[in-house]
């Protein structure tokens, strides 16, 4: 017994024969009298007496107002769930990776609810210690952080790129590790854009990124290259501790040039210090990513294309070349 089968008792009360019941359901009064015999099958008791018209028995009297229940109720219901899907096209529930979350995030949610104020975003950390997500939570639409390529089970949208990678230190750094005329002479290479090679920095003390993040691999392999045993006393995944560390002169940190400018240089950003120096780096093929992650298997709500589209905007505008 199913919907199927109390549309066509429905029709069939209301039309009172097989043949023009049929006509109205876009089916052959064959299949329409067979649906009806299996149905009375199943009940145990004849639903229509077969006069012409067909009239019904008191078993077809109860059937069809249990039919008729079970119908509104399905409407109902069908508008109901219609009402849920469209307040959930509306939300999204952002992942982002614990200690990790992508520069900018809070001005570019801003950015983001001024472009789309029927949309609402709410932000969950999903734990992780090196910002490589698997996989996320059923209840996460979308997560944003420094992804590459694609897995089994997510897929991603790059939102911005970049090949260029600095050394953020403070001036008062520079001069203590390499002195004042080595030190001036680095400045003006930053300032002029002129790349550096990493072994430049040889003896200056680093922050270093939390063993097995997505930067650190990236930053062991220059360090390797460049011949540079790198001097650290502290590896973080927290970019707060590491832009308190930068900014107090204790190590000099490898970033991403979008990520430097993001936390250390851009006059909104809460720590802008105009002592920090951005050293350009000599680069080998090297890319950093943001981007944004859905599930491969599960249907995303329409707000995440718009907030996809907006970070791509947003962020290039911003951290763009």
């Amino acid at each position: 017994m199913n919907f199927l089968n109390f549309e066509y008792m429905l029709t069939i009360a209301r039309v009172g024969t097989i043949r023009g019941a049929a006509e109205a359901l876009y089916i052959s009064p064959q299949a329409l009298s067979e649906h009806l015999k299996k149905l009375e099958l199943e009940i145990g008791t004849p639903l229509f007496q077969r006069t012409k018209p067909l009239t019904l028995t008191e078993a077809g009297r109860q059937f069809l107002i249990c039919a008729e229940t079970c119908l509104d109720a399905k409407k109902q219901l069908e508008v109901e769930l219609a009402s849920i899907s469209a307040r959930n096209d509306r939300h999204i529930s952002l992942g982002v990776p614990t200690g990790m979350s992508p520069p900018l995030l809070v001005p570019f949610l801003e950015f983001f609810r001024h472009k789309h104020p029927e949309q609402s975003v709410t932000v969950t950390e999903l734990p992780t210690r090196t910002g490589v997500l698997l996989e996320i939570p059923s209840h996460i639409d979308a997560v944003i952080g420094e992804f590459q390529g694609e897995n089994s089970k997510l897929t991603y949208t790059p939102v911005l790129q970049s090949g260029r990678f600095v050394v953020a230190v403070h001036r008062a750094l520079l001069s203590a590790a390499f002195g004042r005329e080595a030190a001036a002479e680095m400045e003006s290479a930053a300032a002029a854009g002129r790349p550096l090679p990493l072994s430049r920095f040889q003896g200056c003390p680093f922050v270093l990124k939390r063993s097995g993040s997505i930067v650190r691999e990236i930053e062991d392999r220059l360090f390797h290259q460049s011949g540079v045993t790198p001097v650290s006393n502290v590896q973080t995944g927290d970019m707060e501790l590491t832009v308190r560390l930068v900014l107090l002169g204790h190590a000099a940190v490898f970033l991403p040039e979008p990520v430097a400018r993001a936390n250390l240089v851009l006059p909104d950003t809460l720590v802008h210090n105009d002592s920090i120096v951005l050293c350009p780096l000599q680069m080998n093929g090297e890319i950093w990513q943001l981007s944004i992650g859905c599930p491969r298997y599960r249907k995303s709500p329409k707000g995440v294309a718009l907030l996809t589209e907006a970070a791509v905007l947003y962020y290039n505008s911003v951290l763009g070349a």
